[in-house]
This record gives C-alpha cells, structure tokens and sequence, in this order.
C-alpha cells in the first residue's frame, strides 16, 4: 500500500518505536512479547515509522481506525504499486487493474464481485471430504516413511495449496508441482535471502503464469466449465466475466494466497 503524497505531519519524525522487532519478518519464537509491544502500540503509536530491517523502512498502520481509512480512501492510499513489502514498486504493478490485491476502486469492486461468488461457504464445504482425504494420506505417508518429520514442511505447508487447486479446478496430478513453485516464490522473501533464490522465484512466477494460461486454453478449447478457472472467463447475468489476463493473474493470487 502506497501513498499519493508524503506522510502527514502530525505523525512526527521517523523515530522507530521498536527498534529491536522485525514486523516484516517475525521471530516466531517472540510471538507473545510482539503481540504485547503491538497492543501498546495501538494506545500510544497507531502509526508509526518501522526502520529498516529485513526490508526498507515503511509506515505500520496498526490501528483500527487508521486502517479503515487507508482502506476506504484509495484517491491518498493506493495498492497499485504492490501488495508486499518485497513486490513494492515505485512505478504501478503490471498486474495493476487486472488482479485484485493490486488494483483501485471501481475496478477492485468489479473484480471482487466476480471472484467472491465462488467463496461461498457452501462451495468450500463440499471440498470437505476431498481435503480430508488428503491429510489422512499425508499422515499416513509420515508415519510410514520413519524418522521424524518437519510437520510445517510435510503436512501443513501443502494443505491450502491443494484446497486452493480443489477450488480452482486443476488436476491433481499437478497440485503436488504447483506447490513446489508456489514455495519457492514466497521463500524469496525470507530474510538473508540471496540472488539465486529470487532468481529461482522470478522463474517459478512464470512457469505459473505460463501453467494458468494453458490450462484456461486447454479448457475453453474442450468445453470445461468444472473450476474456478473456466467460470471466471465464462460470466454470468449477474458477474462480469474476466479477461484472460485477468483470469490467470487471480488465479495465480488466489494459490499465492492459499501458501502465505
């Protein structure tokens, strides 16, 4: 999130309040103590200058009130030049106006309104017994593979990936691939991260992209109208349908989102 003009005056200088915590990049093993700066924080600095740490310095807006605002006055608040800390852009994201996270009213709305019909807690409710079915296997691999395991890693990573790829309509033999790239888009990120690790994200980014645009050719070719994927392109009386670009993009955004 980005601002149209410099920070307002009264927000004082940039003297960093928490000078020894990294909210871009947490310790998990400080969760607690975070938790309580931050509720302190919400009294006496709702907004406040983070230095920089892990990432460039940025202003945290840790207030409910300030950050309704940011969120309902996009003519001084924008999303248009990135959606995290290490997308951030001082020209506006490529992906501007086509996927959601990255986009402005009106367009935002209209984009949302199309996507958010298929989260209906119904759709998600039918996936139930498919997502159950693949954590008893991921459990029944680990205990019979011996040895201990990294439960994150080897069980909770992957659940969201594949219950994002259920609601996108992809193949299963492809989700096990998919979350693979996903992970190495996101680990780029991670503090101390070196070239060769973003390298590597830049590529899997676009072994994703290149995969979501041949799976909405392959599936307007055949007629499929089973997943996410074919319904966004097809549009309703009552939903927009998207462009291919735009079809593509959010369904990359919605696996991104199903690995944070």
């Amino acid at each position: 999130m980005t601002t149209a003009s410099t920070a307002p005056g009264r927000l004082g200088g940039r003297s960093d309040p928490i000078p020894g915590i990294d909210l871009a990049d947490p310790d998990p093993a400080r969760a607690p103590e975070i938790d309580r700066v931050l509720a302190g924080l919400r009294a006496e600095h709702p907004v406040f200058w983070h230095g920089p740490k892990s990432h460039p310095g940025f202003w945290a807006v840790i207030g409910y009130a300030g950050t309704m605002r940011v969120y309902r006055e996009s003519g001084t608040f924008s999303a248009t030049h990135g959606m995290t800390l290490d997308t951030l852009r001082d020209s506006k994201d490529p992906a501007s106006g086509m996927m959601v996270e990255v986009t402005d009213p009106p367009e935002h709305r209209r984009l949302r309104r199309s996507i958010g019909a298929f989260f209906a807690d119904g759709v998600v409710g039918d996936m139930t017994p498919a997502i159950e079915g693949y954590v008893g296997t991921l459990l029944t691999r680990a205990r019979d593979g011996g040895g201990a395991v990294e439960f994150a890693n080897a069980i909770a990573g992957r659940i969201p990936t594949y219950a994002a790829g259920l609601l996108l309509g992809l193949p299963a033999a492809d989700l096990e691939w998919i979350t693979a790239r996903t992970a190495k888009v996101f680990l780029s990120g991670h503090s101390g991260s070196g070239g060769n690790l973003r390298d590597e994200a830049e590529q899997a980014n676009s072994e994703l992209l290149s995969y979501f645009a041949r799976l909405l050719r392959v599936t307007r070719g055949d007629g499929g109208t089973g997943g996410l994927v074919q319904r966004l392109a097809a549009g309703t009386a009552t939903r927009d349908s998207l462009s291919a670009g735009e079809v593509i993009l959010n369904a990359l955004n919605q696996i991104g989102r199903a690995h944070v």
